[in-house]
């Protein structure tokens, strides 16, 4: 495997400069990933720590220890406070992940805070994960830690106390419900932990579920006519009223309860942090005494990445649904040494190597790209000795992705020269596989049904990339039209239209 958080050797730790986000910064990427989201734009970082965005760390500060999400960002989440930006922080994180490590949390309004921790890839026993190779095969979608099997969690004093008097509080179930909406997307937590459910009193609240009423009358937006009588008048001008669309819930009023997970259980005993979701058996014991947070912090960051969603990691022309297919196949697999090769196949100036290269920067590691004409020289007897020139310096340069360029296929009947071919890409993908950091294959061709079945064989992905429908078309157009003057004239819509079964490459042209 190429992902070093889940690797035999013991993880480097390294020194950062790291800032609490405060509501004078961009707004975060994440909505569901306030206890352990940790930003950074700095890729070198990434490849310190032997790891690719989106992985698990475990920072120490003082003589606390936590479990983060490391992300790679287009640009950090820092505060626009005008400090030197050569001073800036290399790691953001978030108000409830930056308490809970005894980082001091002030208010929303003081200035930024900045400290200096230790940061590692996380291991697997801080996961809750068993080193076992007889796991099965497991992509990212399902990379989290350890499912805990009970939790109990306690409301703070100071929290219960303050929003007593809240509407859903008043309601049988509405601390319950709240409860549960939060846990319906799973958290990677820590025994005392403090995390945040959201209490929401909105326009809909009062209303019974089983209200059946309102289920047949219900419509997503609806228009409201707004009387004269209702509208600032201006000098000189008479009020008239309007419509207005008014979406069908509107927040009336949200407060914070917070909560101290108490205990958690896992398989593993030894854990750091573990999942918890709707399938864990959860108690809630009696309130208790402890510091809480600056709840205007904690709230602004939660309303802002709710708003905000998920950001893109890189800016891209392609199709996001084709690079993410990428993407899930690149990214590393837990406790797995099959190797990762894909053949990547599509009409010249699709937009192959674009989208290697994109992947590869939203993974946060480089494209080490060789043309197959290197690769075999003046003869193909000389393929052995180049692949494994170029498999060391993979190694070398590990974690990266290996990407053969211009795969050619070779003479028809020369069966021989395929076995050969065949021979030499398995033991490339072999030997890749057998660092510590599984170094993933790319290899690229026009059309697979051209390449001979000994040498597709060897690949365990196939993706093939389909020039781009008039959609498309249009959306890559808009993106390149932004960096040049059109005239008035030229409507990109009717471009798109008339350059049916163009490339990428032949519309950049």
């Amino acid at each position: 495997m190429w992902l070093s958080s889940f690797a035999a050797a013991a993880p480097e730790s390294h020194t950062v400069c790291a800032c609490v986000w405060s509501c004078r910064a961009s707004p975060p990427a994440v909505a569901d990933d306030a206890l352990t989201f940790a930003a950074t734009s700095d890729v070198s970082l990434l490849r310190r720590l032997r790891v690719v965005h989106d992985s698990f760390v475990t920072l120490q500060f003082q003589d606390r220890s936590h479990v983060a999400r490391l992300r790679l960002l287009p640009k950090t989440i820092v505060n626009s406070s005008g400090e030197d930006p050569e001073q800036s922080a290399d790691v953001t994180l978030s108000p409830l992940l930056a308490f809970n490590l005894g980082i001091p949390l002030h208010s929303s309004s003081a200035s930024p805070v900045t400290v200096s921790l230790s940061i590692r890839a996380a291991s697997p026993q801080e996961l809750g994960l068993a080193v076992q190779l007889s796991v099965p095969y497991r992509r990212k979608h399902q990379e989290q830690p350890a499912a805990a099997s009970y939790a109990m969690i306690a409301p703070l004093l100071v929290s219960s106390l303050s929003c007593r008097q809240h509407a859903l509080m008043q309601q049988r179930d509405g601390l319950l419900d709240a409860i549960r909406e939060y846990f319906a997307t799973a958290k990677v937590m820590q025994v005392g932990d403090l995390f945040a459910v959201e209490l929401r009193e909105t326009t809909q609240s009062h209303i019974p579920k089983e209200n059946k009423r309102y289920k047949d009358n219900y419509m997503p937006y609806k228009c409201v006519q707004v009387p004269a009588a209702c509208k600032v008048q201006k000098e000189d001008e008479a009020a008239e009223s309007e419509i207005e669309l008014m979406p069908p819930t509107l927040d009336l009023d949200t407060s914070l309860m917070f909560f101290r997970v108490e205990k958690l259980v896992g398989e593993q005993k030894d854990a750091l942090a573990l999942t918890v979701s709707d399938a864990t058996e959860l108690m809630q014991g009696s309130s208790t005494s402890a510091a809480s947070p600056d709840e205007a912090t904690i709230k602004q960051f939660m309303t802002q990445s709710r708003c905000r969603g998920a950001l893109p990691v890189c800016d891209s022309p392609l199709s996001s649904t084709t690079q993410q297919t990428l993407y899930e196949v690149l990214y590393p697999a837990q406790l797995c040494e099959i190797p990762v090769s894909v053949l990547l196949s599509g009409a010249r100036g699709v937009g192959k190597k674009t989208l290697v290269h994109q992947v590869a920067k939203q993974l946060g590691v480089i494209t080490v790209e060789v043309p197959f004409t290197e690769l075999t020289g003046q003869s193909e007897l000389h393929l052995l000795d180049n692949v494994r020139d170029q498999v060391s310096k993979a190694q070398a340069l590990s974690p990266c992705l290996l990407y053969i360029s211009h795969l050619f296929p070779v003479e028809k009947d020369n069966e021989e020269a395929e076995l050969r071919i065949g021979a030499v890409l398995s033991e490339c993908i072999r030997s890749l596989s057998q660092n510590q950091h599984n170094i993933p294959l790319i290899a690229c061709v026009e059309d697979v049904n051209e390449v001979p079945k000994f040498i597709r064989q060897c690949f365990l992905y196939e993706m093939h990339l389909e020039a781009p429908d008039q959609s498309k078309r249009f959306e890559f157009l808009k993106h390149i039209a932004g960096s040049m003057e059109l005239n008035d004239d030229v409507d990109l819509t009717e471009v798109a239209q008339l350059t049916a079964g163009r490339t990428y490459g032949e519309l950049s042209a």
